[in-house]
C-alpha cells in the first residue's frame, strides 16, 4: 500500500512540474496552485496520537545498554529549513536528557550550522547539500555498532534537491499532509523520530562574540516582512504603513530579511536586510522589544528568546488555523498570531487588526 501511495505521490508531482509553468504563462490565479495541493481528510486526531510509537529511541537506548554500551551516539537528521531547524533544537536537549553521556551529531544543510554551532547539547555538526545525502549518512552510521539514527522527517518527505522520497517506517501515520493539525512543528519532528510529543520552548544559543549594529538606544521593533514562501506574506504597503505608524510613536524600525520592504528616509528606520550571519541576527531579536513578521524561520528565533511577537498568518497549504509554535509561543500573553478575519491568505489580514496587536504589546 505505502508503494502505491508513493507512486501515485511522484506522479502528481510530474504533474506539478508541468502545469505550474502553464500556470505562470497563462496568469492564472492562486486558486489553480490550490487545486494541485494534498487535501486533508478529516482526521481523527486522539487516535493518531494514541497510535504514536514514543518509545522507539528509548527501546533503542535500552538495546545498546543490554550490550555494554552506555554511551550511544544520536545521528539526528533534521536539514532544512531554517525555521525546522530552530524549532526542532528541544529534541536534541532530550536525546541528551535521555543519555547524558551519549553524543549527538546534528545533520543540517550546509551553512546552516551555525543554528546549532553553540548549542551545549550537540556534540557535532555535519554539514551536507540535500536531505537524502544527509538521510544515507545517516543510515549508514545506523547500520554502525553503538549508533542511533533521529530521523525527525517524515516518511515520504521529498528531497529538494534530488527529488528522492525519504521512507521513516517508525511513525508513518503522522505526515508532512496532516502534521499540523495534530500538533506543532516540535510535536510533529519529535513523533516522527520516536520520541514522545515534545512541547518545550526552542533555544537559539549566541556565540561569546556575537553581536548586532548600534541601533541607538531606543527600545527597537523588528521587522521580518517576507517568507521565502511568497503565500505567507502581508503586503508590502501595509508593512510600510506599519513602519510609519510606530516610528511615529518613536520608536525604531530594523527590518531583517532577504528582501528590503519598507521604504523610508527617517533616522529611526534601520535596513539589516539582505545576508547577514545568523549569530547577528539573533543578536538582533534578543535585544529588541517587540518582534513583527510573517510566519517564517525568524519567528521561531523570536519564541527562542520569549520576545514579545505578532506573527501574520493565514492559510499555509491546507492548513487554516494552525500553531507551528511550540513552549513559550503557544501560552505566552505576550505573543499574537494575527489571522485573517475570513479564512484566507495573510496578505488579507487587516492593516487595523495588527495595529491593534501593537498597541497592546508595544
Amino acid at each position: 500500500m505505502r508503494s502505491i501511495l508513493i507512486t501515485i505521490a511522484r506522479r502528481l508531482d510530474s504533474w506539478t512540474r508541468i502545469l505550474n509553468p502553464l500556470k505562470h504563462r497563462l496568469g492564472l490565479t492562486k486558486c489553480f496552485r490550490q487545486l494541485l495541493l494534498p487535501k486533508v481528510a478529516t482526521i481523527d486526531r486522539a487516535q493518531i496520537l494514541a497510535s504514536l510509537d514514543g518509545m522507539y529511541i528509548q527501546r533503542r537506548i535500552e538495546a545498546l545498554k543490554m550490550s555494554g554500551c552506555d554511551t550511544p551516539h544520536f545521528f539526528l537528521l533534521c536539514v532544512e529549513g531554517l525555521g525546522d531547524v530552530i524549532a526542532a533544537e528541544p529534541v536534541a536537549r532530550a536525546l541528551k536528557k535521555m543519555s547524558p553521556h551519549g553524543m549527538v551529531s546534528w545533520v543540517v544543510k550546509a551553512g546552516c550550522e551555525d543554528l546549532i554551532r553553540y548549542n551545549p547539547s550537540v556534540d557535532e555538526v555535519i554539514g551536507v547539500e540535500s536531505h537524502w545525502a544527509g538521510y544515507t549518512l545517516c543510515k549508514k552510521r545506523d547500520a554502525e555498532s553503538g549508533n542511533i539514527f533521529v530521523n525527525c522527517h517524515f516518511d515520504g518527505w521529498r528531497c529538494s534537491v534530488t527529488g528522492k522520497f525519504l521512507p521513516n517506517p517508525v511513525n508513518p501515520q503522522i505526515n508532512v499532509d496532516n502534521s499540523l493539525a495534530i500538533t506543532h512543528i516540535l510535536g510533529g519532528f519529535s513523533a516522527a523520530a520516536g520520541l514522545p510529543i515534545l512541547d518545550e520552548t526552542p533555544q537559539f544559543h549566541l556565540s561569546p562574540v556575537a553581536k548586532h549594529p548600534d541601533f541607538g538606544e531606543l527600545p527597537y521593533v523588528v521587522f521580518q516582512c517576507h517568507s521565502k514562501d511568497s503565500d505567507k506574506n502581508w503586503s508590502d504597503e501595509n508593512f510600510n504603513r506599519l513602519a510609519r505608524f510606530i516610528i511615529g510613536k518613536g520608536r525604531p524600525v530594523v527590518e531583517i530579511g532577504t528582501e528590503k520592504v519598507v521604504q523610508s528616509d527617517s533616522p529611526l528606520y534601520h535596513d539589516f536586510t539582505g545576508f547577514q550571519n545568523f549569530q547577528s541576527l539573533g543578536a538582533t531579536i534578543k535585544d529588541s522589544s517587540l518582534f513583527i513578521g510573517v510566519d517564517s524561520c525568524f519567528a521561531h528565533v523570536a519564541n527562542a528568546f520569549l520576545r514579545p511577537s505578532i506573527i501574520l498568518q493565514g492559510q499555509y497549504r491546507q492548513y487554516f488555523d494552525y500553531q507551528p509554535y511550540s513552549g513559550e509561543f503557544a501560552r505566552s500573553r505576550l505573543f499574537r498570531i494575527v489571522h485573517p478575519e475570513c479564512r484566507g491568505a495573510a496578505c488579507k489580514i487587516s492593516f487595523e487588526d495588527v495595529a491593534r496587536a501593537v498597541e497592546e504589546l508595544l
